[in-house]
């Protein structure tokens, strides 16, 4: 996996050199019945577009730490698909039989866990 990882960050691909973060920055959130959307805005090698991501809320469930504290966890997973083309990914090699043997869309996951003290 070395390989891979070191091919990935290379110019053909997230020219990670250059353009080291991946950003989001959320300008709206949206949850009703555990249904969660959140759009922003997506940078990847530089280049900024507004995608919306779809997915699941859970909780809040309270948790008991093992230092004695107590947190209420809120759980998100969100999903959205992006053409990799639209963010300068645009990397490919033609098979023999002359298809592709990358996709242009790229499915995003995020799975984000949010914690907060509770008092008293």
């Amino acid at each position: 996996m070395p390989m891979l990882r070191d091919h990935l960050l290379t110019d053909g691909f997230f020219d990670a050199e250059r353009h080291p973060e991946i950003t989001f920055a959320s300008t709206s959130v949206a949850a009703q019945d555990g249904a969660l959307s959140v759009e922003g805005d997506l940078t990847i090698r530089g280049v900024t577009k507004r995608v919306q991501a779809t997915g699941t809320i859970t909780g809040p469930s309270r948790v008991n730490r093992h230092d004695g504290t107590v947190n209420d966890h809120i759980g998100m997973d969100l999903e959205t698909t992006i053409d990799r083309r639209d963010f300068g990914v645009s990397f490919n090699n033609e098979l023999a039989d002359g298809r592709l043997n990358l996709g242009w869309d790229v499915v995003l996951e995020f799975s984000l866990e949010l914690s907060t003290p509770v008092e008293g």
